[in-house]
């Protein structure tokens, strides 16, 4: 995908860059390698197809999965999810509900989503004790620059709530007329820990004025979206101040990525008038998706 497919749109401009150069930046939305501790798994045997997965095995932010936390964990699920609630609305001002619980060594990650008129996902690690096999509900953290990201990239999504309809309404009508689908609902809720994100893609903001809006949340959380579209009006809005990360996959099983498919939604996004200013970065990959990091990582993927 060429980096000068720019598109003006009410004054801003919108740009597709080189989707190699923003891979950084999707592994900061759940995107990203897996250092696999005590052995690796081969990558067919962590294959599922895209529509069956629901976010088994899934472990990519727990520096190697450990059972034993999670089951711990599990066993005293009551506590974690009191816990984790506890916590969002005490540091964040937010109300969550616990999706998913994920061991690590020596600790889960729990994943969450908020709960409100600000739809985001996010994720906090809380500590487990494995000789008492208890939870250590005192000693639970979370990272606020992810923290940070998930809220304001639900407040940009907010403000655009329109242009990201007719972004979604795009999506759908693609999966229905072509091969193709996004994740599963349950996949996006049981392995998302960061933003604003849907089947289909994902929204991070990049903008300077990142720290006025997670400011501004925390005075008042409970603020209209019509306070937080004039909030916008006093910003200087970019192409580059918001990633949206567009990932496809192929309907059926054994069907490598279709180009004519990958290149009209390229076109069709370029065209687009009534979207959300942003850089649009789009995938395509098979039918596949590893269960371990949540995404499919083959070379076939379009858009590397």
């Amino acid at each position: 995908m060429e980096r000068n497919a720019i598109k003006s749109y009410k004054g801003m401009q919108y740009e597709l860059e080189d989707t190699f150069l923003k891979y950084k930046k999707a592994a900061a939305l759940g995107i990203g390698l897996l250092l696999f501790i005590g052995g690796c798994q081969k990558s067919g045997e962590a294959e599922i197809s895209v529509q069956d997965y629901t976010g088994q095995d899934f472990h990519i932010h727990s520096r190697g999965y450990q059972k034993e936390t999670a089951e711990i964990a599990e066993a005293h699920r009551d506590e974690v999810e009191k816990t984790v609630k506890d916590y969002f609305l005490d540091q964040y001002r937010t109300k969550v509900k616990v999706h998913n619980i994920v061991g690590g060594h020596g600790f889960v990650t729990v994943y969450a989503e908020s709960v409100g008129n600000l739809h985001f996902y996010t994720s906090a690690k809380i500590e487990i004790d494995l000789d008492k096999k208890e939870v250590q509900a005192d000693a639970i953290s979370s990272s606020e620059w992810d923290v940070k990201d998930s809220i304001t990239s639900a407040i940009y999504a907010l403000a655009f709530e329109d242009e990201f309809a007719a972004l979604d309404y795009y999506l759908e009508k693609l999966a229905e007329e072509e091969p193709v689908v996004g994740k599963t609902q349950a996949a996006v809720d049981n392995t998302s820990g960061m933003g604003y994100q849907t089947p289909y893609y994902a929204v991070s903001l990049n903008a300077d004025w990142k720290d006025d809006l997670y400011s501004a949340y925390l005075e008042n959380p409970k603020r209209s979206k019509k306070d937080w579209q004039e909030k916008l009006e006093d910003e200087e809005i970019t192409p580059k101040s918001c990633d949206i990360n567009i990932r496809l996959y192929m309907k059926k099983p054994n069907t490598r990525p279709d180009e004519r498919i990958y290149n009209q939604v390229v076109q069709d996004i370029e065209d687009m008038e009534e979207l959300a200013p942003g850089t649009y970065t789009i995938y395509l990959s098979d039918n596949r998706i590893n269960k371990n990091l949540g995404y499919n990582s083959r070379k076939s993927t379009l858009g590397r």
